[in-house]
């Protein structure tokens, strides 16, 4: 089950910025990762999932190896990464993973204090292992409430697909894991540029090799309906689908606004 994505952004400021100016929304104040020097705001997508805005958080000072998702190489937004969440201990659920081809990493234990001053702790397996640049790191709440339970929807999550040259690969570790509701279509290689064609039309994603942090690149996000600007990161396509797209991993996800 898709707990949260993660857009990330070197300046949370401008995350924010980007999300209310073109969207019409209003991220919600989150908090910080201590140790891990990052930050972030949130925005709710319903059914307890939300989107994850996240940023170098400048009042720390850790070194780039220790920072989420490589956020130092980078001076532009980009998709990072999709988070999940299973009925069942986060140890079961790394023995999953390795009986079927992949390697979860370690378990790491984190809290944060949130913006009303209360503080939530959980369990995840480490963001940093490379997951075939497509497949999910693994969250577990305990006994801290899920952000996402509690937040307005923003935003709808319409659908979430995993590109990847070996797709029939992926599915099977993703139906292995129990993650079957997320789509898996086959994309060439990194080095390439493409154009992926969708019930939403055809949309040309340049792969830019100052985005690759290692694995297979390009993210996708579609918001339909809510766009208020054009920029170059965000454009409407002839069916008035507003899609933000980075040369960042090779996952596809539509977005679909609210209201």
């Amino acid at each position: 089950m898709i707990d949260h994505i993660i857009y990330a952004d070197p300046d949370l400021d401008r995350a924010i910025s980007t999300f209310s100016e073109t969207y019409g929304i209003a991220p919600l104040a989150g908090g910080q990762h201590l140790g891990f020097g990052t930050r972030n705001a949130l925005i709710g997508l319903g059914n307890a999932a939300y989107l994850e805005l996240m940023a170098v958080d400048p009042q720390q000072d850790v070194p780039a190896s220790r920072r989420f998702f490589g956020l130092d190489a980078h001076v532009r937004p980009y998709i990072a990464a999709w988070c999940a969440r299973a009925p069942r201990p986060l140890e079961e659920t790394v023995a999953i993973a390795r009986a079927a081809g992949l390697e979860l990493g370690e378990i790491f234990s984190m809290s944060r204090t949130r913006h009303d001053g209360t503080t939530i702790s959980w369990r995840l397996t480490s963001p940093f292992a490379t997951r075939d640049g497509v497949l999910p790191f693994y969250i577990d709440w305990g006994s801290s409430p899920n952000p996402g339970a509690s937040m307005p929807t923003m935003l709808a999550l319409d659908s979430l697909t995993a590109i990847h040259p070996e797709p029939d690969r992926i599915r099977t570790i993703l139906g292995a894991l129990g993650e079957a509701g997320v789509d898996v279509a086959y994309g060439p290689s990194r080095a390439s540029g493409s154009r992926y064609a969708e019930s939403s039309g055809t949309v040309e994603v340049v792969r830019d090799p100052q985005h690759f942090i290692g694995g297979l690149h390009a993210f996708r996000v579609g918001f339909v309906g809510a766009l208020r600007r054009e920029d170059r990161h965000h454009r409407l396509d002839d069916r008035n689908v507003g899609f933000l797209e980075h040369a960042k991993g090779d996952v596809r996800l539509s977005i679909a606004a609210c209201g």
